[in-house]
């Protein structure tokens, strides 16, 4: 088997250490070795001499191994060559500043959070990882301590949405969350308490999919009656409206700079359309998925 060859030529004080990996071909077969498999391959690290193997290792092992081989290169005072430099510092500090320290342990669940009553559509983490919001289709969002899995609040009833929950998205300040619904609308509500700020209306068919740009100040809004729309943040009113797919739109992002917006189609689409942010003119379409 692969495992054992490996071991053995690990046990070679790391000759011809990646070769029998084949980490380009086979990075499942590295993801399914056993922790004495891993030990041993460890241990070669620290005596081995081929420099771009290990790196190449490093970077294509699994996570939780990929530390310890980085840790490993480390301690043996392994130097990278100048054009390896930048990919090495930034694995090593990546892997310094992880929490894992027992590779041995296994996952685990931190928490089961229960109350909805039907299936989970969507979830939304608060960028200070203080919350997480869950949306269902029994018409519900849910609000939960993410420490502690305790949950804060149900968004339901004569406030909430009446249709099942499709997408949810939390602003970078913490400060809002953006629930879209298969009942057509948007509702902004306030956090950590949960008060309902307002309700965003005007697409005919389920909305699918949000996006929120990187400086917080807009919206855009995806939705089966294949318009897209743009709001301004934190005051929901609507922007601009977008008509040119032929179809349901299911997906939006953001560039980094926060200029440009990218829209997935649906069935009836297949394209992926960029458009100029705030003006929304379009930029070019993308072809290519079937």
């Amino acid at each position: 088997m692969l495992q054992d060859r490996i071991a053995i030529k690990a046990k070679q004080k790391g000759y011809g250490l990646v070769e029998p990996v084949n980490i380009e071909r086979k990075r499942q077969r590295l993801a399914n070795m056993t922790n004495k498999e891993w030990e041993v391959l460890l241990q070669a690290v620290e005596n081995s001499q081929q420099r771009a193997d290990i790196l190449r290792l490093a970077q294509e092992a699994p996570p939780r191994w990929s530390m310890q081989v980085l840790f490993r290169m480390k301690k043996s005072g392994w130097k990278p060559r100048n054009d390896e430099k930048a990919s090495y510092e930034e694995l090593l500090h990546l892997a310094e500043s992880c929490d894992i320290v027992d590779p041995y342990a296994p996952a685990t669940n931190f928490t089961v959070l229960k109350g909805h009553t039907d299936v989970i559509n969507c979830l939304a983490i608060s960028p200070d990882g203080v919350l997480v919001a869950s949306g269902s289709l029994d018409n519900s969002v849910r609000l939960w301590n993410l420490s502690s899995g305790q949950e804060i609040k149900t968004l339901s009833g004569e406030e909430g949405h009446k249709g099942a929950i499709n997408c949810l998205a939390i602003t970078p300040d913490n400060k809002t969350l953006i629930s879209g619904s298969a009942d057509g609308k948007l509702k902004l509500w306030d956090l950590p308490g949960g008060i309902l700020r307002k309700t965003l209306t005007g697409h005919t068919d389920e909305v699918n999919c949000l996006a929120i740009s990187p400086n917080a100040k807009l919206l855009a809004s995806g939705s089966l009656d294949n318009g897209i729309k743009l709001w301004s943040l934190p005051n929901g009113n609507e922007l601009k409206e977008i008509k040119e797919h032929v179809g349901s739109i299911w997906s939006l992002s953001f560039s980094p700079d926060g200029h440009v917006l990218a829209s997935g189609g649906g069935l009836a689409d297949h394209s992926i359309k960029l458009w100029t942010v705030p003006e929304c003119a379009p930029i070019q379409t993308l072809e290519g998925h079937r």
